[in-house]
Protein backbone atom coordinates (compact mmCIF):
# COMPACT_ATOMS: atom_id res chain seq x y z
CA UNK A 1 0.00 0.00 0.00
CA UNK A 2 2.21 2.74 -1.38
CA UNK A 3 3.97 4.74 -3.70
CA UNK A 4 2.83 8.51 -4.19
CA UNK A 5 5.32 11.55 -5.50
CA UNK A 6 6.06 13.96 -2.79
CA UNK A 7 6.47 17.49 -4.30
CA UNK A 8 5.09 20.75 -3.53
CA UNK A 9 2.03 21.45 -5.49
CA UNK A 10 -0.13 24.44 -4.99
CA UNK A 11 -3.25 23.47 -2.95
CA UNK A 12 -5.37 22.53 -5.82
CA UNK A 13 -3.25 20.20 -6.97
CA UNK A 14 -3.90 18.21 -3.84
CA UNK A 15 -7.38 17.15 -5.22
CA UNK A 16 -6.00 16.34 -9.55
CA UNK A 17 -5.81 12.48 -10.61
CA UNK A 18 -8.98 12.00 -7.85
CA UNK A 19 -12.14 9.77 -7.73
CA UNK A 20 -14.97 11.09 -6.71
CA UNK A 21 -14.89 10.34 -2.95
CA UNK A 22 -11.75 12.77 -3.26
CA UNK A 23 -9.20 10.14 -2.98
CA UNK A 24 -6.08 10.13 -5.55
CA UNK A 25 -6.50 7.54 -8.03
CA UNK A 26 -3.54 5.19 -7.40
CA UNK A 27 -2.08 1.64 -9.22
CA UNK A 28 -4.34 -1.01 -9.89
CA UNK A 29 -4.32 -3.45 -7.14
CA UNK A 30 -6.33 -6.69 -7.34
CA UNK A 31 -6.84 -9.83 -5.45
CA UNK A 32 -4.55 -11.78 -7.59
CA UNK A 33 -1.71 -8.59 -7.54
CA UNK A 34 1.60 -9.91 -6.42
CA UNK A 35 3.26 -8.03 -3.28
CA UNK A 36 6.43 -6.86 -4.22
CA UNK A 37 7.50 -5.92 0.11
CA UNK A 38 6.40 -6.66 3.28
CA UNK A 39 2.94 -6.78 4.16
CA UNK A 40 0.98 -6.23 7.90
CA UNK A 41 -0.91 -9.99 7.90
CA UNK A 42 -2.67 -9.87 11.61
CA UNK A 43 -3.43 -7.13 13.50
CA UNK A 44 -4.65 -7.96 17.35
CA UNK A 45 -5.37 -5.02 19.79
CA UNK A 46 -8.97 -6.15 21.49
CA UNK A 47 -7.51 -8.38 23.66
CA UNK A 48 -9.75 -10.71 25.72
CA UNK A 49 -11.70 -10.94 28.78
CA UNK A 50 -11.25 -12.42 32.05
CA UNK A 51 -14.40 -12.94 34.53
CA UNK A 52 -13.57 -12.08 38.07
CA UNK A 53 -15.25 -14.14 41.27
CA UNK A 54 -17.68 -10.68 41.20
CA UNK A 55 -18.63 -11.80 38.12
CA UNK A 56 -17.14 -8.54 36.47
CA UNK A 57 -15.35 -8.80 33.22
CA UNK A 58 -11.78 -7.50 33.55
CA UNK A 59 -10.45 -6.35 30.18
CA UNK A 60 -7.39 -7.45 29.49
CA UNK A 61 -4.74 -6.04 26.44
CA UNK A 62 -1.64 -6.02 26.76
CA UNK A 63 -1.08 -9.46 24.36
CA UNK A 64 -1.62 -6.99 21.68
CA UNK A 65 0.56 -8.01 18.80
CA UNK A 66 1.08 -7.55 14.72
CA UNK A 67 2.47 -9.91 12.54
CA UNK A 68 4.74 -8.45 9.18
CA UNK A 69 4.66 -11.30 6.28
CA UNK A 70 6.97 -11.07 3.69
CA UNK A 71 5.29 -12.41 0.34
CA UNK A 72 8.66 -12.81 -2.32
CA UNK A 73 10.83 -14.97 -3.46
CA UNK A 74 13.90 -13.17 -1.55
CA UNK A 75 14.71 -11.94 2.12
CA UNK A 76 14.17 -8.72 3.01
CA UNK A 77 16.14 -6.76 5.57
CA UNK A 78 14.74 -4.68 8.55
CA UNK A 79 17.00 -2.25 8.38
CA UNK A 80 15.58 1.37 8.91
CA UNK A 81 12.52 -0.30 9.37
CA UNK A 82 9.90 0.98 11.38
CA UNK A 83 6.03 0.94 12.37
CA UNK A 84 3.91 4.13 12.89
CA UNK A 85 0.59 5.08 14.33
CA UNK A 86 -1.19 7.79 12.22
CA UNK A 87 -1.65 11.19 14.03
CA UNK A 88 -5.40 10.76 12.32
CA UNK A 89 -7.79 7.99 12.41
CA UNK A 90 -10.48 6.49 10.60
CA UNK A 91 -13.47 7.90 12.83
CA UNK A 92 -12.76 11.55 13.90
CA UNK A 93 -13.70 13.45 11.07
CA UNK A 94 -10.55 15.96 10.87
CA UNK A 95 -11.44 19.90 9.89
CA UNK A 96 -8.52 21.75 8.61
CA UNK A 97 -8.47 25.37 8.82
CA UNK A 98 -6.90 25.65 6.03
CA UNK A 99 -6.71 23.57 3.29
CA UNK A 100 -2.98 23.44 2.49
CA UNK A 101 -2.82 22.38 6.11
CA UNK A 102 -4.13 18.91 4.82
CA UNK A 103 -0.97 17.04 4.07
CA UNK A 104 -2.56 13.59 3.93
CA UNK A 105 -2.26 13.37 0.05
CA UNK A 106 1.41 13.57 0.33
CA UNK A 107 2.48 12.35 3.67
CA UNK A 108 1.64 10.02 6.25
CA UNK A 109 1.01 12.09 9.83
CA UNK A 110 2.98 10.51 12.66
CA UNK A 111 2.05 10.85 16.27
CA UNK A 112 4.65 8.03 17.40
CA UNK A 113 7.18 5.42 15.83
CA UNK A 114 9.35 2.78 16.78
CA UNK A 115 11.86 0.82 14.78
CA UNK A 116 13.16 -2.78 14.61
CA UNK A 117 16.37 -3.11 16.36
CA UNK A 118 19.99 -4.38 15.10
CA UNK A 119 20.89 -7.77 16.14
CA UNK A 120 23.74 -8.58 18.66
CA UNK A 121 26.48 -8.42 16.02
CA UNK A 122 25.17 -4.98 14.79
CA UNK A 123 23.33 -6.34 11.57
CA UNK A 124 19.54 -5.44 10.55
CA UNK A 125 17.26 -8.62 11.23
CA UNK A 126 15.90 -9.93 8.36
CA UNK A 127 12.13 -11.95 7.19
CA UNK A 128 12.85 -14.84 5.30
CA UNK A 129 10.52 -15.32 2.26
CA UNK A 130 7.71 -16.86 3.16
CA UNK A 131 8.12 -16.44 6.78
CA UNK A 132 6.18 -13.99 9.27
CA UNK A 133 7.52 -12.42 12.06
CA UNK A 134 4.99 -11.34 15.31
CA UNK A 135 5.90 -8.13 16.57
CA UNK A 136 4.19 -8.33 20.89
CA UNK A 137 3.13 -5.77 23.07
CA UNK A 138 4.78 -7.96 25.41
CA UNK A 139 6.24 -11.36 24.67
CA UNK A 140 5.37 -13.42 27.43
CA UNK A 141 2.58 -16.55 28.12
CA UNK A 142 -0.09 -13.97 29.18
CA UNK A 143 -2.09 -16.64 30.61
CA UNK A 144 0.91 -17.63 32.82
CA UNK A 145 1.65 -14.09 33.40
CA UNK A 146 -2.11 -13.25 34.42
CA UNK A 147 -1.74 -16.02 37.17
CA UNK A 148 1.68 -14.65 38.45
CA UNK A 149 -0.12 -11.32 38.72
CA UNK A 150 -2.72 -12.34 40.65
CA UNK A 151 -0.71 -14.72 43.30
CA UNK A 152 1.01 -11.86 43.72
CA UNK A 153 -1.94 -9.55 44.66
CA UNK A 154 -3.31 -12.21 47.06
CA UNK A 155 -5.79 -13.55 44.84
CA UNK A 156 -6.49 -17.27 43.90
CA UNK A 157 -6.30 -17.50 40.31
CA UNK A 158 -9.20 -20.68 40.11
CA UNK A 159 -11.18 -18.09 41.20
CA UNK A 160 -11.70 -16.34 38.19
CA UNK A 161 -12.75 -17.70 34.75
CA UNK A 162 -11.26 -17.32 30.86
CA UNK A 163 -7.50 -16.66 31.81
CA UNK A 164 -6.70 -19.83 29.65
CA UNK A 165 -7.89 -17.85 26.36
CA UNK A 166 -5.24 -15.66 26.90
CA UNK A 167 -2.87 -16.14 24.22
CA UNK A 168 0.73 -17.29 24.13
CA UNK A 169 3.84 -14.60 22.62
CA UNK A 170 6.65 -16.07 24.39
CA UNK A 171 7.84 -16.96 20.85
CA UNK A 172 7.48 -13.30 19.61
CA UNK A 173 10.12 -12.01 17.16
CA UNK A 174 9.67 -8.33 18.91
CA UNK A 175 8.17 -6.60 21.47
CA UNK A 176 7.55 -3.05 22.08
CA UNK A 177 6.05 -2.64 26.13
CA UNK A 178 7.76 -2.49 29.27
CA UNK A 179 7.78 -5.17 31.66
CA UNK A 180 8.18 -8.05 29.01
CA UNK A 181 10.88 -10.61 28.01
CA UNK A 182 14.41 -10.07 28.14
CA UNK A 183 15.04 -12.91 25.43
CA UNK A 184 13.32 -10.90 23.11
CA UNK A 185 14.65 -8.01 21.31
CA UNK A 186 12.96 -4.81 22.60
CA UNK A 187 11.80 -2.13 19.54
CA UNK A 188 13.71 0.97 19.74
CA UNK A 189 11.86 4.43 20.13
CA UNK A 190 12.05 6.65 17.70
CA UNK A 191 9.56 9.50 17.88
CA UNK A 192 6.38 10.77 19.39
CA UNK A 193 4.40 13.96 18.89
CA UNK A 194 4.24 16.37 22.16
CA UNK A 195 1.13 17.83 23.56
CA UNK A 196 -0.12 20.80 21.35
CA UNK A 197 -0.20 23.42 23.93
CA UNK A 198 3.03 22.31 25.65
CA UNK A 199 4.40 23.10 22.28
CA UNK A 200 3.66 26.61 21.88
CA UNK A 201 4.64 27.56 25.22
CA UNK A 202 8.25 25.90 24.70
CA UNK A 203 8.26 27.79 21.34
CA UNK A 204 8.14 30.99 22.58
CA UNK A 205 11.26 30.52 23.97
CA UNK A 206 13.39 27.94 22.21
CA UNK A 207 11.83 26.90 18.47
CA UNK A 208 14.32 23.79 18.18
CA UNK A 209 12.88 21.29 19.79
CA UNK A 210 9.50 19.58 18.26
CA UNK A 211 8.93 16.43 19.01
CA UNK A 212 9.95 13.68 21.94
CA UNK A 213 13.15 11.80 20.67
CA UNK A 214 13.80 10.00 24.36
CA UNK A 215 11.69 7.77 26.41
CA UNK A 216 13.34 9.39 29.11
CA UNK A 217 11.73 12.98 28.12
CA UNK A 218 8.79 14.20 30.38
CA UNK A 219 6.12 14.13 27.76
CA UNK A 220 6.94 10.63 25.94
CA UNK A 221 4.08 8.45 25.46
CA UNK A 222 4.29 4.65 25.15
CA UNK A 223 3.72 2.89 21.85
CA UNK A 224 -0.07 2.07 22.06
CA UNK A 225 -3.53 1.91 20.21
CA UNK A 226 -7.11 0.41 21.35
CA UNK A 227 -10.03 0.86 18.96
CA UNK A 228 -9.23 3.35 16.18
CA UNK A 229 -6.13 3.63 15.21
CA UNK A 230 -4.21 3.97 11.02
CA UNK A 231 -1.02 1.71 11.58
CA UNK A 232 1.78 1.82 9.24
CA UNK A 233 5.31 -0.35 8.45
CA UNK A 234 7.49 2.71 7.27
CA UNK A 235 11.06 2.33 5.23
CA UNK A 236 13.02 5.52 6.35
CA UNK A 237 15.00 6.93 3.75
CA UNK A 238 16.73 8.91 5.81
CA UNK A 239 18.10 7.95 9.48
CA UNK A 240 16.13 9.01 12.09
CA UNK A 241 18.79 11.92 13.18
CA UNK A 242 18.60 13.39 9.94
CA UNK A 243 14.88 13.43 10.36
CA UNK A 244 15.35 15.01 13.93
CA UNK A 245 17.42 17.77 12.39
CA UNK A 246 15.63 19.10 10.36
CA UNK A 247 12.27 19.45 12.60
CA UNK A 248 14.08 20.69 14.84
CA UNK A 249 15.76 24.02 12.90
CA UNK A 250 15.41 26.99 14.71
CA UNK A 251 15.04 28.71 11.73
CA UNK A 252 12.98 26.51 10.03
CA UNK A 253 10.30 25.83 12.49
CA UNK A 254 10.46 30.08 12.95
CA UNK A 255 9.02 30.13 9.54
CA UNK A 256 7.04 27.62 9.33
CA UNK A 257 4.61 28.98 12.78
CA UNK A 258 4.88 32.11 10.10
CA UNK A 259 2.65 29.98 8.10
CA UNK A 260 5.75 30.52 5.59
CA UNK A 261 6.26 27.99 3.05
CA UNK A 262 9.85 26.90 3.84
CA UNK A 263 11.49 24.80 1.17
CA UNK A 264 13.92 23.72 3.89
CA UNK A 265 11.68 22.00 5.73
CA UNK A 266 10.97 18.51 4.84
CA UNK A 267 9.69 16.71 7.69
CA UNK A 268 7.86 18.85 9.68
CA UNK A 269 4.68 20.82 9.09
CA UNK A 270 2.79 23.61 10.63
CA UNK A 271 -1.02 22.19 10.91
CA UNK A 272 -4.22 23.68 12.43
CA UNK A 273 -7.00 20.99 12.92
CA UNK A 274 -9.89 20.56 14.57
CA UNK A 275 -11.60 16.90 15.30
CA UNK A 276 -15.01 15.90 15.50
CA UNK A 277 -16.12 19.59 16.30
CA UNK A 278 -13.81 19.50 19.10
CA UNK A 279 -11.14 22.50 19.95
CA UNK A 280 -8.46 23.08 18.40
CA UNK A 281 -5.10 22.38 17.70
CA UNK A 282 -2.10 24.01 16.06
CA UNK A 283 1.50 22.54 16.30
CA UNK A 284 3.91 21.56 13.95
CA UNK A 285 3.98 17.31 13.36
CA UNK A 286 5.59 15.43 11.33
CA UNK A 287 4.70 14.36 8.05
CA UNK A 288 6.76 11.43 5.82
CA UNK A 289 6.31 10.80 1.99
CA UNK A 290 3.93 8.90 1.45
CA UNK A 291 6.60 6.49 -0.86
CA UNK A 292 8.14 5.40 2.06
CA UNK A 293 5.07 3.66 3.65
CA UNK A 294 5.34 -0.26 2.75
CA UNK A 295 2.01 -0.91 4.06
CA UNK A 296 -0.71 0.94 6.16
CA UNK A 297 -3.78 -0.48 7.89
CA UNK A 298 -7.17 1.53 8.81
CA UNK A 299 -8.31 0.37 12.25
CA UNK A 300 -11.98 0.68 13.26
CA UNK A 301 -15.64 -0.30 13.45
CA UNK A 302 -16.71 -1.81 10.27
CA UNK A 303 -20.31 -1.51 10.74
CA UNK A 304 -22.15 1.27 8.28
CA UNK A 305 -21.29 5.12 8.73
CA UNK A 306 -22.77 8.19 7.56
CA UNK A 307 -19.06 9.78 7.05
CA UNK A 308 -16.37 8.54 5.89
CA UNK A 309 -13.32 9.82 6.99
CA UNK A 310 -9.52 8.91 5.67
CA UNK A 311 -6.30 9.74 7.79
CA UNK A 312 -4.48 8.67 4.71
CA UNK A 313 -4.32 8.33 1.17
CA UNK A 314 -6.57 6.13 -0.46
CA UNK A 315 -3.12 5.00 -2.20
CA UNK A 316 -1.97 3.72 1.17
CA UNK A 317 -5.28 2.54 2.53
CA UNK A 318 -9.00 2.89 0.48
CA UNK A 319 -11.04 1.30 3.64
CA UNK A 320 -10.74 -0.11 6.86
CA UNK A 321 -11.71 -2.90 8.87
CA UNK A 322 -11.76 -3.52 12.54
CA UNK A 323 -13.18 -6.74 14.76
CA UNK A 324 -16.12 -4.28 16.29
CA UNK A 325 -19.33 -3.63 14.56
CA UNK A 326 -20.06 -0.44 16.30
CA UNK A 327 -17.93 2.26 17.48
CA UNK A 328 -20.07 1.90 21.40
CA UNK A 329 -19.77 -2.06 21.27
CA UNK A 330 -18.89 -4.11 24.63
CA UNK A 331 -15.68 -5.94 24.62
CA UNK A 332 -17.24 -9.16 24.36
CA UNK A 333 -17.83 -8.35 20.39
CA UNK A 334 -14.05 -7.43 19.86
CA UNK A 335 -12.66 -10.09 22.48
CA UNK A 336 -10.27 -12.94 21.02
CA UNK A 337 -10.43 -11.65 17.59
CA UNK A 338 -8.04 -10.24 15.30
CA UNK A 339 -8.59 -8.64 11.56
CA UNK A 340 -6.60 -11.50 9.35
CA UNK A 341 -5.43 -10.45 5.88
CA UNK A 342 -7.30 -12.68 3.57
CA UNK A 343 -5.77 -15.92 1.76
CA UNK A 344 -7.15 -17.55 -1.15
CA UNK A 345 -4.84 -20.53 -1.09
CA UNK A 346 -2.10 -18.81 -3.36
CA UNK A 347 -1.72 -15.27 -2.23
CA UNK A 348 -2.80 -13.13 0.56
CA UNK A 349 -5.13 -10.22 -0.68
CA UNK A 350 -3.14 -6.88 -1.02
CA UNK A 351 -6.28 -4.32 -3.03
CA UNK A 352 -4.47 -0.84 -0.60
CA UNK A 353 -8.40 -1.46 0.50
CA UNK A 354 -8.68 -3.18 4.17
CA UNK A 355 -12.14 -3.95 4.25
CA UNK A 356 -11.51 -6.29 1.04
CA UNK A 357 -7.88 -7.66 2.10
CA UNK A 358 -8.81 -8.06 5.81
CA UNK A 359 -11.64 -10.56 7.64
CA UNK A 360 -12.33 -10.82 11.25
CA UNK A 361 -11.22 -14.15 12.57
CA UNK A 362 -10.75 -16.02 16.38
CA UNK A 363 -7.02 -14.66 17.27
CA UNK A 364 -4.50 -17.48 16.54
CA UNK A 365 -0.51 -16.11 16.47
CA UNK A 366 1.09 -17.11 13.43
CA UNK A 367 3.70 -19.56 13.02
CA UNK A 368 7.07 -18.56 11.09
Amino acid sequence: MKKMILCALATIALFANCTRDGQPEGKKHTAETESTDLIIKDIYYAGDFVETPYSNKSEYTDDKFISVYNPTDHDISLENMALALCQYNAVDKVNFEKPNSDYRQKAFGVSNMIGFPKDKSGMPYIVKAGKTIVIAMRAINHAEGYKKYLKEYGEVPDKYKGIEKLIDLSKADFEWGQNGNENVPHMTFLYCKENDKEQEKRMKEDKSKVGVWDEDDDEYVSFGFQRDFTIALIRLAEPIEKIKENMNNAKVNEALLREIEEPMAKYGRYVMWSESGHHSHSQILMFLPNQWVVDAVNVRFNGASTEKEFPISGTLDKGWNGVYKNADDKIDVGAGKMITRRFNGKRFSDTNDSSVDFEVKKVVVPTK
